[in-house]
Parts: C-alpha cells; structure tokens; sequence
C-alpha cells in the first residue's frame, strides 16, 4: 500500500506563543497552542520543532533552494584551459 497523502506544517511564533496547524490532504487540523515563560523559550522550541521537522523530510516552502551540484573534472578542465591559450606571435 502506497501512502500518497500529502502532510503540511504550519508554525506560528507570537512572542510567547508557539501555534502548530497540520493538514492531510489539504484538510486543517485545529490549531495546537502551547505558551512559554519567555519569548526566548518559544523561540528555542520553535527552532527545535523545525529542525525535527525537516529531520523528517519536510521543507520550508520559503527557504531559498540549494545550489544543484555540479560535478566537476580537474583533468578536463585543465585540458580546457591549455586548449583555450593563445599562442604568443
């Protein structure tokens, strides 16, 4: 059995307050809230919960891409360079 459902996060940090919505197959959940003694705690376990989250494989919609790798031949390369000089006259 394949699980083709699609599972969104969405977190929510508000000084003190950290809110956490999750969605199956577009269908919102309600909302979790969970307050902490300083914004500084909510800000840590805001980061904590994103970080264990991309642990599983999700990704933040707004995070910049990576760069594609790109593989490179330093043998190659050099052929190219020495190809590409000009001779002197």
């Amino acid at each position: 059995m394949v699980d083709d459902k699609q599972i969104t996060h969405e977190l929510t940090l508000d000084k003190k307050q950290l809110t956490r919505r999750e969605s199956v197959d577009d269908v919102w959940g309600k909302p979790k809230k969970k307050a902490f003694p300083s914004p500084q705690k909510a800000q840590a376990a805001y980061d904590k919960l994103v970080e264990e989250l991309a642990a599983k494989g999700f990704l933040d919609p707004l995070a910049p891409p990576e760069a594609p790798k790109v593989a490179r031949d330093p043998k190659l390369e050099a052929a190219i360079r020495e190809e590409r000089e000009i001779p002197e006259g």
